[in-house]
């Protein structure tokens, strides 16, 4: 056990290693849209895109795991940079007071949640950088579309002329959370998927030698 717990930590040392110049790319990519927009909704979408693109280079620069215990390593190492960066900017947004109606440090998370198990799922399935981000994005938009129905479903026809589904957080309550609950709901479900996925053999290599 002991060697397989080395092998996990040296395996994501190793990717972050790889990664280190996508990582810092990654974090300063959505921080001016902290400066620039009064809209953290905005701000954090550039988060999600900037964690989803660099989960897919993580891996593309990586390469496949091709068992379980190198699956954990890349998931930890994915992890690592993710919410390195989301701390990164969540301590930027309260530095500069943004204005949210949604307690900022939630909404920033939620958005970079995605990026540890919805996308590492796609791209390790499909072997393509872009076509993972794409079917990412549909993925995401659909449970956005599942709030809307669920919202028109609860408050009549005239639910978008009430700003029910707006991005306001005092108005669209039920539809921006049932956005986010499917949104993380899919994403850990497919970090689980994953790891059952992956192959359990080599874990048991690595505790014998």
């Amino acid at each position: 056990m002991r060697n397989c717990t080395m092998y996990l930590m040296h395996a994501s040392l190793q990717m972050l290693r790889k990664s280190w110049l996508a990582i810092a790319a990654a974090g300063f990519l959505p921080l001016p849209a902290l400066l620039a927009t009064d809209r953290s909704e905005i701000a954090s979408l550039y988060l999600g895109v900037a964690c989803a693109w660099l989960s897919t280079e993580m891996i593309r620069v990586g390469g496949i795991p091709k068992s379980r215990v190198a699956w954990c390593g890349m998931t930890l190492a994915l992890m690592a940079a993710v919410f390195s960066n989301t701390a990164l900017f969540i301590a930027l947004g309260i530095a500069v007071n943004v204005q949210s109606n949604l307690p900022f440090p939630i909404m920033a998370c939620l958005s970079a949640i995605p990026a540890v198990g919805l996308v590492p799922w796609l791209m390790i399935r499909l072997e393509q950088q872009y076509s993972a981000l794409i079917l990412s994005a549909l993925i995401v938009g659909t449970a956005k579309i599942g709030g809307c129905a669920v919202a028109r479903i609860v408050y009549g026809p005239n639910f978008i002329a009430e700003g029910y589904v707006s991005g306001d957080w005092t108005r669209a309550k039920l539809m921006i959370s049932v956005f986010w609950i499917l949104t993380s709901a899919i994403s850990l479900g497919l970090l689980l998927v994953g790891f059952f996925q992956s192959q359990p053999a080599s874990i048991r290599r690595q505790d014998t030698r």
